[in-house]
């Protein structure tokens, strides 16, 4: 097919010699045509400033950097102009990834711009594997594995986010991804590493397979029983606050390279479902939110009724990672990422857009409660059974798929 035959079979448009839009990438092969390409595209999207010299006047676009070719796409890195903001480029992600047939992940570093094009394809479904997980879970303390986005397997430590919420209508594959999670942390971590509040206002229905694990230290089922279980997490923060002024540190990692001190455990608060939570329960929440990150706290909140009167504005603007699954509306949508891009995704149960260090969209993992309940069992706290033995110890890997 001749190029302006294949400009207009597939709905493309020429700029200034170069064509942009979907599937435009392929009729550039070479590096220096994917630079011309992202200028043009820059321009296209009005993300430039006019300088005008003598009685010329030309569209002035940010300095290429650096440009490299990763095995799931590209990596551009510009400097910066006078009139031009991360912001407005990353308002214009959506066509950024288009010009290249992909997603785009923007982002600012000081006076630089970061442009990442990921162009690998999402599959429909990814199973739950602990080996895939534990590799790029190396040397995180609160691995949370997102599943395959266009960079390929993602798994993010929560420590560094430092709290996350999920959200998402029924059947979208918001549980099944709680249900991933903490599975994960059970096989990975130990309970001298990490231990967990867990809150589950869904009668215990979604969670309460993982109480009796060792790292399971407050878990409530009912409105009643969550004010206790914040209460002790609270003194947790403040008690471990006063123990770091008195060592002279900022930090749970800083505080545990002491040799003479009994080293803490991260502990992760994992809520689901927030929207059953009271006010008073969300000013601890809140208080959580704001304060507990350098001890060592971090939250996870899961809800399938995301709106403002659910996630207050003080709360989220602590909780820098969205994961959000299918919603029923924008404006549920809006409520986890700021626009509405979760009520469009496709109909493909645990697909999601994750907000954090950019914007991509994941394919979550499916582990099935009959699979994670057997991985689990052999990890709960040695009980003796009716014929007077203990429970043994460690998972069998038989049911790692």
């Amino acid at each position: 097919m001749e190029p302006l035959s294949f400009v207009a079979a597939h709905g493309l448009k020429m700029i200034g010699g170069y064509v942009v839009g979907h599937l435009a990438w392929k009729l550039y092969p070479r590096k220096e045509n994917f630079k011309e390409l992202m200028r043009i595209t820059f321009i296209r999207s009005g993300l430039f400033v006019r300088v005008t010299k003598g009685k010329y006047v030309y569209e002035q676009t940010p300095k290429l950097i650096s440009f490299r070719q990763e095995s799931w796409g590209f990596t551009f890195k510009y400097r910066l102009i006078p009139g031009l903001s991360p912001s407005q480029f990353i308002s214009k992600s959506e066509e950024i990834g288009t010009a290249f047939n992909g997603e785009s992940i923007i982002y600012g570093i000081g006076n630089e711009l970061v442009v990442e094009i990921l162009r690998l394809s999402l599959p429909d479904l990814e199973y739950w594997s602990i080996e895939k997980i534990k590799d790029k879970a190396d040397g995180m303390s609160i691995p949370i594995p997102l599943g395959i986005t266009r960079k390929g397997f993602e798994v993010i430590d929560l420590v560094k986010a430092p709290h996350g919420m999920v959200g998402g209508q029924s059947g979208s594959g918001k549980s099944v991804f709680v249900r991933g999670v903490l599975t994960t942390l059970a096989v990975l971590k130990t309970p001298q590493q990490l231990t967990m509040t867990l809150i589950d206002l869904k009668h215990g229905v979604e969670l309460g397979m993982f109480k009796h694990l060792p790292h399971v230290i407050g878990f409530a089922r009912k409105p009643s029983e969550v004010m206790e279980v914040l209460g002790k997490v609270n003194a947790m923060m403040d008690e471990r606050g006063e123990l770091f002024e008195k060592a002279g540190v900022n930090e749970i990692a800083l505080y545990n390279k002491f040799p003479d001190v009994e080293k803490l455990p991260y502990h992760l608060v994992l809520v689901d479902e927030l929207a059953e939570l009271d006010n008073k329960a969300l000013d601890i929440i809140d208080r959580i939110a704001r304060l507990a990150r350098f001890t060592g706290i971090h939250m996870l909140l899961a809800t399938q009724r995301p709106d403002k009167d659910v996630m207050p504005g003080g709360i989220k603007a602590n909780i820098p990672l969205a994961i959000a699954f299918k919603c029923k509306n924008d404006v549920n949508s809006k409520i986890l990422l700021d626009h509405g891009g979760a009520a469009h995704l496709p109909p493909i149960k645990g697909r999601a857009i994750v907000q954090y260090n950019g914007e991509r969209q994941a394919q979550s993992l499916l582990l099935e409660e009959h699979i994670a309940k057997a991985i689990i069992q052999p990890l709960e706290r040695k009980e003796e059974t009716s014929d007077g033995t203990k429970r043994k110890g460690n998972p069998s890997t038989h049911y790692y798929i």
